[in-house]
C-alpha cells in the first residue's frame, strides 16, 4: 500500500512539473496605435499548433471568443504565412500592450507602431517582419531557427547577436542605430545581408565579412549592402566603410557583391563611389586666386578619400587631395564655391569670409564631432536634415545668423543627456557680432546637455546675453479713407504679441478693437503699439499716425460732381469749380447744413434716405437714394 502511495506521489510530482514548469510560448509587443484602431498582423505556425494560437486584444489574460488567430484568418479569407497581402489580417485593439500566445513560427507587424517587442519566450521562430516601427531593442536570445529577419527602420541600437543562426538566408537590419553585429558559427545559406544606415565600426565590418559563406546560398549573386549613400534617406549613415572592405577576397573570389543601396545592384569596387557622395559645401566672398585656411580632422583609414574641389568642377584634380590633417593648411581657390569630399571627423573654417555653409549632403554627418565656423559672414547655415548625433563642439560665433537660423541649429543638436556635455560657442560678447543669439538659445542648448560659451570661452547662463531691441517694420504711417478697416501687425518682428492703444478724443475719426482700426471720417489719429519685453528682448513702443482723407481727396480724379456715401457720411465730391454751385443739401426733403468739406452725417437716419444737393436757385441738382 505504501509503494502504491509513493508511486502515485511521484507521478503527481511529474505531472505537476510538466504543468507548472513549462511556460506557454508567447510574444509581447507595445504599440502607439490608439485603442479602437486596427493593427495589421500575419502569422504562421505548424498545423498542429494553429488552433492553440490566440491574441489577447484586451490584455485580460483570458482567451475570449474573438481572439483565436485561426478563426480571424479564416473569417478574413486570408492564409497563414509570412508577410503578404493575402495573409494580412486586421485586429481591433482594445489595449496598447498585446500578448500573443501559442507557438508562432512566423510573425509580421510591418508599420504597426510598435515601440517594443519580446520574442524571447517564443523560441523556434523562422521569420520576423517588424520593419518600419519604433522598436529600440531587439533581443534574439534563444532563437536559432530564423531564415529571414526584416527589421529595418526602427532605431534599435547596441550590438545585435545573430550567433548560431545557421539557417539564415536574409538579414535586413538597415536604418537602425546598431554599433555592431555579433556572428558565430556558419551561415551556409545566407544570400542577402543589409546593415546599411547604422553605426557599425570598421572592425565589426571585418568581423561580418569573415563570417560570410564562401559562396552565397543562391545560384545568383549574394547581396551585401554595407552602405547607403543616398543623401535623402531618412536615417543617417554611420557605418565606417573603407577601401579594404571592398577589396576583401570574398568579393573577388565568389558571387558575393559589395553594394550601395543607392545604386542597387551596381558593385562598389572603389570606396570613392561612396565617399564622393558625401560633401560639405561652402561659399566665400574671398576673391578667386586668394587663399583660404582649413583644418580637417579624420580617422587614419578615411584620410586617403578626402579631397577639396577648389575649382568647382566636381572632379578630383591634381593638387586637390587633402594631405594635412589636424592643423591649419592653406589652399588657393579657383572658385568661390568650394566643396570638401569624404568622411570628416572635424572641420575648422574660421575666418574665411564664408557666407553660406551647407552640410545637408553629407550623410556621414553623424560621424562628425567638431565644426568651427566662427568669424565668418554666414547668413545661411544648413547643417543637417536630421540630428547631429555626435557633435561635441560647435562654434558659430561671429557671423550674421538670424534668431530663426540659430534656433534651427540648436534644434538639430541631439540630446546628450546620457553622454558627456557638448560645447556650443554662440556669440562674441566683447566685440561686434551679427549673430542674433538670445537667452532662450542658451536654455534650449542646456536642455540637451550642451554648455554654451562666448567667443572668449566664458560659460553663458540664461541671462548672459544683453536684452535685444524689438522692431515692427510693418507698422508705418498710413493714409486711408472713411469707413475702412485696417489690420495692424499682431506681433513684433521678433514674434512677441503687441498691444495697441488709440489717441484719446479721436473716437469720431476711428475706433480700435484689438489690432483692427475702423475709420469713420476724415482726420488724423495716433495709434501706439507696445510690447512689454521678456528675458530676451527689451520693452518696445512705436506710434504711427493714421490719416483718414476727406472724401473729396479720395475722389479728386472725378471730372464731374457727384454724391459719395462712405459709412455714415454723405459728401459732395468732384472738381471744386462745380461743387461751389451746390450750396444746399436736403435729406428726405429737409434742408440740412453741410460742413466745409461738403459732408453731412447720416448716423441718426435709417431706411430709404433721399439725399439731394442743389444750387441756391435750384438750377443744378444731384440726387441719390441711400438704403441704410
Amino acid at each position: 500500500m505504501k509503494k502504491i502511495q509513493l508511486l502515485a506521489f511521484i507521478l503527481f510530482l511529474s505531472i505537476s512539473g510538466l504543468a507548472f514548469g513549462q511556460e506557454e510560448p508567447s510574444i509581447t509587443f507595445i504599440t502607439t496605435k490608439t485603442v479602437g484602431s486596427n493593427i495589421t498582423l500575419t502569422f504562421d505556425a505548424l498545423d498542429g499548433d494553429k488552433e492553440s494560437i490566440w491574441i489577447d486584444l484586451n490584455n485580460n489574460g483570458v482567451r475570449d471568443a474573438n481572439e483565436g488567430v485561426k478563426d480571424a484568418i479564416e473569417a478574413a479569407g486570408k492564409r497563414w504565412g509570412n508577410w503578404g497581402s493575402d495573409r494580412q489580417v486586421n485586429y481591433k485593439l482594445e489595449t496598447q500592450t498585446v500578448n500573443i500566445y501559442g507557438k508562432v513560427t512566423q510573425f509580421g507587424a510591418y508599420n504597426g507602431g510598435l515601440t517594443s517587442i519580446d520574442i524571447t519566450k517564443n523560441p523556434g521562430m523562422t521569420y520576423l517582419n517588424i520593419q518600419n516601427n519604433q522598436i529600440k531593442e531587439l533581443d534574439l536570445t534563444g532563437q536559432t531557427e530564423f531564415y529571414h529577419i526584416q527589421a529595418q527602420n526602427n532605431g534599435f541600437g547596441g550590438v545585435l547577436d545573430v550567433s548560431n543562426m545557421s539557417k539564415m538566408q536574409q538579414l535586413n537590419v538597415d536604418g537602425n542605430n546598431l554599433t555592431g553585429i555579433l556572428m558565430s558559427g556558419e551561415y551556409p545559406v545566407l544570400r542577402q545581408f543589409n546593415f546599411s544606415r547604422n553605426f557599425i565600426s570598421s572592425e565589426n565590418i571585418d568581423h561580418i565579412l569573415e563570417h560570410l559563406p564562401a559562396q552565397p546560398g543562391t545560384t545568383g549573386t549574394g547581396n551585401f549592402y554595407f552602405v547607403n549613400s543616398n543623401a535623402g534617406a531618412s536615417t543617417p549613415e554611420g557605418n565606417q566603410v573603407h577601401q579594404h572592405h571592398v577589396d576583401h577576397p570574398i568579393f573577388k573570389n565568389s558571387r558575393w557583391v559589395a553594394m550601395d543601396v543607392r545604386t542597387g545592384t551596381t558593385p562598389v569596387t572603389d570606396i570613392s563611389q561612396v565617399t564622393d557622395r558625401y560633401k560639405i559645401s561652402f561659399t566665400t566672398e574671398k576673391e578667386v586666386g586668394s587663399q583660404i585656411s582649413l583644418n580637417i580632422d579624420a580617422e587614419e583609414l578615411d584620410k586617403n578619400s578626402i579631397w577639396i574641389d577648389l575649382n568647382g568642377n566636381g572632379t578630383k584634380d591634381s593638387g586637390e587631395a587633402v594631405t594635412t590633417f589636424g592643423s591649419d593648411a592653406t589652399y588657393t581657390i579657383e572658385s568661390q564655391n568650394i566643396t570638401v569630399y569624404g568622411r570628416i571627423k572635424g572641420i575648422k573654417l574660421s575666418g574665411n569670409e564664408l557666407t553660406k555653409f551647407d552640410y545637408l549632403q553629407n550623410v556621414f554627418y553623424n560621424y562628425t564631432s567638431s565644426i568651427d565656423l566662427s568669424n565668418n559672414k554666414l547668413n545661411d547655415l544648413k547643417l543637417t536634415a536630421n540630428y547631429l548625433e555626435l557633435i561635441e563642439d560647435l562654434n558659430i560665433a561671429g557671423n550674421n545668423l538670424s534668431i530663426e537660423n540659430i534656433t534651427s541649429v540648436i534644434n538639430k543638436l541631439a540630446d546628450r543627456s546620457s553622454k558627456t556635455p557638448g560645447n556650443i560657442t554662440l556669440i562674441n560678447l566683447d566685440g561686434a557680432d551679427g549673430n542674433l543669439a538670445i537667452n532662450d538659445h542658451i536654455t534650449m542648448a542646456n536642455a540637451k546637455n550642451y554648455v554654451v560659451k562666448d567667443a572668449a570661452g566664458n560659460t553663458l547662463t540664461a541671462s548672459s546675453i544683453p536684452l535685444r531691441d524689438q522692431t515692427l517694420s510693418a507698422l508705418e504711417d498710413i493714409e486711408t479713407y472713411q469707413a475702412n478697416e485696417i489690420l495692424l501687425p499682431e506681433k513684433t518682428d521678433q514674434g512677441l504679441a503687441v498691444t495697441y492703444t488709440i489717441e484719446a478724443g479721436k473716437d469720431a475719426i476711428a475706433t480700435l478693437d484689438g489690432n483692427k482700426v475702423s475709420t469713420l471720417r476724415h482726420g488724423d489719429v495716433k495709434i501706439t503699439a507696445t510690447q512689454e519685453g521678456n528675458d530676451n528682448f527689451k520693452p518696445f513702443t512705436k506710434t504711427i499716425t493714421i490719416t483718414v482723407m476727406p472724401a473729396g481727396d479720395v475722389f479728386n480724379w472725378l471730372e464731374m460732381p457727384t454724391i459719395s456715401v462712405i459709412g455714415n457720411y454723405v459728401t459732395l465730391v468732384g472738381p471744386e469749380e462745380y461743387l461751389s454751385h451746390f450750396t444746399k443739401l436736403f435729406v428726405n426733403d429737409v434742408e440740412v447744413e453741410m460742413d466745409e468739406e461738403y459732408t453731412y452725417e447720416l448716423t441718426d437716419q435709417s431706411g430709404a434716405i433721399e439725399v439731394k444737393a442743389t444750387s441756391e436757385d435750384g438750377t443744378y441738382m444731384m440726387r441719390i437714394i441711400v438704403q441704410k
